[in-house]
């Protein structure tokens, strides 16, 4: 693994993140130069279209440890693409991360990684950790589809052991999804104070939502027309795992006041 410094990393995962904004046929090169104002990163992703705060020699560095692929044109200009390598930096660099956005995601990952949750949702589990380890996989943008089927079967799984756990006998079709989730709910209802009713309500209409997420990403978003991206299977997998964090918990609200 490259070793970079703070400055680095943070430079690398602007740049994958705006590499991965496109996917497929559409990723875009980037383009970087020095001029009389100082280094310009070019890219349609970047913010305004262009990157001014950044150090010059620390791309030199990446394509040294092969994080980037680049060559230089006419000019001076050099034209890079984050290679695969940069790619599996970056995924390395947001499993370590612990501040932001990054502390809950660690949360809802460690509770789904808890012996508890495994216990009450195996195979759920091992759906959802299928998508997202190809979430952070050099080639994510060639998974897309895979990442939200491997979803929605997740979802599938966990409504109907859900609603079991529930003290409701799941629906015969695996993707009742919401019908599982409903009839889960309703139990929950019946065993904790009316203050709560109003979250249990939320989670169905959370749960749906994420349900029709899923379905899109499932099918490349062919409905619409409109391509979908890393951004988009990143949002289904968190969300995913929100959902049964936050369903997990509503069983354990009744645990407690049993």
């Amino acid at each position: 693994m490259a070793s970079l410094s703070d400055e680095q990393e943070d430079l690398l995962t602007i740049l994958c993140g705006a590499a991965r904004s496109f996917s497929g046929g559409n990723r875009r090169s980037f383009m970087a130069a020095v001029n009389f104002d100082g280094p310009v990163l070019s890219h349609p992703a970047l913010p305004g279209g262009e990157m001014h705060d950044f150090a010059y020699p620390d791309l030199e560095i990446f394509a040294k440890y092969g994080l980037i692929h680049s060559k230089y044109l006419p000019g001076g200009t050099m034209d890079f693409v984050i290679s695969p390598d940069g790619f599996d930096h970056y995924e390395k660099i947001q499993r370590a991360k612990g501040a932001g956005v990054a502390r809950i995601e660690s949360e809802v990952r460690s509770f789904l990684d808890a012996d508890g949750f495994l216990a009450r949702f195996p195979a759920a589990l091992a759906k959802w950790s299928q998508a997202e380890a190809r979430l952070w996989g050099a080639n994510a943008d060639q998974q897309l589809t895979t990442i939200g089927h491997e979803c929605r079967e997740a979802v599938q799984l966990f409504g109907a052991a859900f609603a079991l756990l529930a003290g409701c006998t799941p629906s015969a079709n695996p993707a009742s999804t919401i019908d599982n989730a409903r009839s889960g709910l309703n139990a929950l209802k019946s065993r904790l104070p009316k203050t709560v009713y109003p979250m249990l309500d939320a989670l169905l209409v959370y749960w749906g939502t994420v349900d029709d997420l899923v379905q899109r990403q499932e099918h490349g978003a062919s409905k619409e027309g409109a391509p979908i991206g890393w951004i988009d299977a990143r949002r289904v997998v968190f969300q995913t795992a929100m959902t049964m964090y936050e369903l997990s918990h509503a069983l354990d609200l009744v645990n407690t006041n049993s």
